[in-house]
């Protein structure tokens, strides 16, 4: 049953158990892939591929305080056949109605980038069906309370956060393709993360993540074209 599943703990190499009904998931750490974990990941991982629970997290001052201040800069190229899916978050420890995050995801095919800076949640769409299994290009750029999202160099669209509140003030990881208990770190706008790959992702223009390399923390991870 679930419950001996997890009191055995059958997610070996740090794994760990989520229970369904009357079976169970196994959630894999970095370097780890399969059914129950136990397949090590020998390869460089350059591209990484989500399955919809899975997420890379940075913590790193030098991705920090790009996805914060008073500006943001954010470049990646993604790929997903689901209409619905986190692509990068960053938001406090514990969200509040009014606390401070910035988003991009994909709600219903569309391209969605949404900040809230103290004084209300602002969000731009660029509408379309961008779940066709081929690869993106998306830019989404914060200057104070304007913001602008342009998808495959067209289609850009603009925004303005409510209020008098310009700059992002946040003590939370970043996370990519998806986060921890989703759904109540998102307050519900995300329900679940990325099913697809990202790559290319760049901050301030100047700062190229290594996906993978990079990651403080990571969950669910193979590489982009693995089954």
């Amino acid at each position: 049953s679930a419950s001996d599943a997890l009191f055995s703990n059958p997610c070996p190499n740090g794994g760990s158990c989520r229970p369904m009904c009357d079976t169970f998931q196994c959630d894999c750490p970095l370097g780890f892939d399969g059914d129950r974990c136990q397949k090590a990941i020998t390869e460089t991982i350059e591209i990484p591929q989500f399955i919809g629970r899975s997420y890379l997290t940075y913590d790193q001052p030098e991705v920090i305080k790009r996805v914060s201040g008073s500006r943001s800069n954010i470049f990646m190229r993604f790929r997903t056949v689901a209409k619905d899916g986190l692509l990068l978050w960053r938001g406090d420890h514990s969200m509040r109605v009014n606390s401070d995050f910035i988003s991009l995801g994909l709600q219903d095919g569309a391209l969605v980038f949404s900040y809230n800076l103290g004084s209300g949640a602002m969000a731009v769409m660029v509408n379309g069906s961008f779940h066709d299994g081929r690869w993106h290009r998306v830019k989404a750029v914060r200057d104070g309370q304007s913001g602008k999202l342009t998808v495959d160099d067209y289609g850009a669209k603009t925004g303005r956060s409510p209020g008098l509140m310009r700059q992002l003030n946040i003590n939370g990881a970043v996370y990519v393709g998806g986060m921890k208990e989703i759904a109540l770190h998102t307050q519900r706008r995300y329900m679940r993360g990325l099913v697809g790959c990202i790559s290319h992702l760049t901050l301030s223009t100047d700062h190229h993540v290594s996906l993978v390399e990079d990651a403080t923390d990571g969950k669910n991870i193979n590489t982009c074209g693995a089954k």
